[in-house]
């Protein structure tokens, strides 16, 4: 055989050795390249989780320290003892409007209820009162019992609210409790200052209300009436359970992160989901895919 041809199947063998090498490089490359995707998309939703959850315990606490200063409030007890509604609106109206005008919470509610688990007053509906209470708001029967705060999320009438309720107690007695209402709006708006909007999916079953086409996804609808329209527009269109088992997805050029909804006796009531530009994702993406290939 000569030299020539020897060179010649040499050089073949070198060539299919190294474009053997070329595409298994590729290959592992692209592989590496799409598990840093998935891992940075995992983590940076993980951090939008612990920021939302941030905010939530920050508003519970908030609420828990309201409550217990008005249910300390001696007036407010006289008039619970008394069965004074009409004072205890005062001082409580009152309240209300200093927290709208001081505080990002401008839709706080409170509600006291009687030692026997009744409503004595709503601060938002003076006239509606007396009724009982305890065979459906758990958390109220656990405040009784216990003379122990209760920091919760519960679905009410119309949508999700943050619950911090307190015993009221006088003279080492306990003589009902009282409950700090808040929404998610401060939260939202909070959220949306750095560009990332808020969705509280509760399962239709919850909700008191029925839900209109336009607010359910699947087996859920949105509990507010304030939220980011074409992001919601993008999520009705995704693929919730894939959503639900990744715990992100990308569509439209929007990401979404998903996590439970877990209420005080840990039942499952649905799913915050925050949406974002997913150009702001794809930077971050692109900025480790780079450290990694240098």
């Amino acid at each position: 055989m000569s030299n020539t041809k020897i060179s010649t199947k040499f050089l073949k063998i070198i060539i299919f050795i190294s474009l053997t090498i070329l595409i298994i490089s590729s290959l592992i490359s692209f592989y590496i390249m799409g598990n840093i995707k998935k891992d940075t998309q995992r983590i940076l939703g993980n951090k939008i989780e612990i920021k939302l959850e941030n905010k939530i315990n920050n508003s519970l606490q908030l609420g828990v320290t309201n409550a217990v200063s008005i249910a300390n409030n001696q007036n407010i007890q006289d008039a619970l003892i008394n069965n004074d509604k009409e004072k205890a609106y005062q001082i409580l109206n009152n309240l209300n409007n200093k927290y709208s005008k001081f505080t990002k919470h401008k839709k706080s509610k409170i509600h006291i209820h009687t030692y026997d688990v009744k409503s004595f007053l709503r601060s938002w509906d003076k006239t509606h009162n007396g009724d009982e209470l305890s065979s459906f708001r758990e958390t109220i029967n656990y405040v009784k019992e216990t003379q122990q705060p209760v920091l919760d999320i519960e679905v009410g009438w119309a949508n999700l609210v943050i619950r911090s309720i307190v015993p009221i107690i006088k003279d080492e007695k306990y003589i009902g409790s009282l409950e700090f209402i808040q929404d998610f709006e401060s939260i939202q708006k909070a959220l949306e200052n750095e560009d990332k909007y808020f969705f509280a999916l509760i399962d239709k079953k919850l909700l008191k209300n029925k839900p209109t086409k336009e607010h359910i996804i699947d087996k859920y609808a949105i509990s507010q009436s304030y939220y980011k329209r074409d992001f919601f527009k993008t999520l009705k269109t995704v693929d919730l359970d894939n959503l639900i088992k990744q715990g992100y997805i990308s569509k439209d050029n929007k990401y979404f992160s998903i996590k439970p909804i877990i209420g005080f006796d840990s039942s499952f009531i649905g799913y915050y989901v925050i949406g974002e530009d997913y150009e702001k994702i794809k930077e971050i993406i692109n900025q480790s895919q780079n450290i990694t290939k240098k």
